[in-house]
């Protein structure tokens, strides 16, 4: 393991630090630790910035199994001064036993994650099931509007990341309508 060494001019300040492992995790189970507070934020984290297009496209990367970048928790060795995710509040001012870190890079991503999983109403996603999207040129996401809002094609991306939605269902549903 490499170690990356900071001198200060004062020689009692030394800042020795190790190179962090890196751990692949699912999205489910980060979204669990946010849900669970295992996983907060250090209250010099900014509030959530991104716009409605870079939500989209975070989603278009994921059903493309395109890579979405690194995140960066600090398990610190005592409590520091933090808040919750976007639209959460802290249940307890302590760190719980089975806490996980404090969030440093990424939240971006995992609020967008939860607020569209959550089914927030600022982000009412929703997935073309239409099986000739790609050839005409339609968006595998969009928007929930009045045009696609009772289209048997388009489903919403909160009911379909909760458990128990049913695919073979759903799709049942649509044959049923005579839409396929």
């Amino acid at each position: 393991m490499h170690s990356v060494f900071q001198y200060s001019r004062r020689p009692e300040i030394q800042l020795h630090m190790q190179n962090p492992p890196t751990v692949s995790t699912p999205v489910r189970k980060l979204l669990e630790r946010v849900d669970n507070e295992q996983l907060i934020l250090p209250e010099i984290q900014r509030d959530f910035v991104w716009q409605k297009r870079s939500v989209m496209l975070l989603f278009d990367s994921l059903f493309r199994g395109l890579p979405i970048g690194h995140m960066l928790v600090w398990k610190a060795k005592r409590a520091v001064a933090a808040r919750a995710f976007h639209g959460r509040k802290l249940r307890t001012g302590q760190i719980l036993e089975n806490f996980y870190g404090y969030l440093l890079d990424g939240q971006q991503r995992l609020t967008a994650l939860s607020r569209v999983r959550d089914g927030d109403e600022e982000y009412p996603l929703m997935f073309c099931t239409w099986p000739k999207r790609e050839e005409e040129g339609d968006e595998t996401f969009v928007w929930q509007a009045k045009w696609n809002s009772n289209d048997p094609w388009y489903v919403s991306v909160a009911d379909v990341l909760q458990k128990r939605f049913d695919v073979l269902g759903y799709l049942k549903n649509i044959q049923a309508k005579r839409v396929l």
